[in-house]
């Protein structure tokens, strides 16, 4: 599938998500949370590899904002 037909995709797709009751987004948004939850070392280690790769190619501010740890994890929580 090319560019154009997966952007194509999501603008069909923000269309559904609009149709959705709360409680249907409520619940997606905490499948979400949860699956990240569940890989988060998986993640964390995969960002640090990214991160590793991009050093020095893009701007210190944006490496900022890109690093993904535990701190900003818990910080992203709600409730948290």
């Amino acid at each position: 599938m090319n560019l154009e037909d997966q952007l194509k995709n999501c603008k069909n797709s923000s269309y559904q998500m609009m149709a959705l009751t709360d409680q249907d987004k409520n619940t997606a948004l905490q499948t979400f949370a949860n699956l990240i939850l569940e890989n988060k070392d998986f993640l964390l280690i995969e960002n640090k590899k990214d991160l590793n790769e991009q050093a020095g190619k893009i701007s210190p501010s944006l490496y900022q904002r890109l690093v993904l740890d535990e701190g900003k994890n818990k910080s992203t929580r709600p409730g948290d």
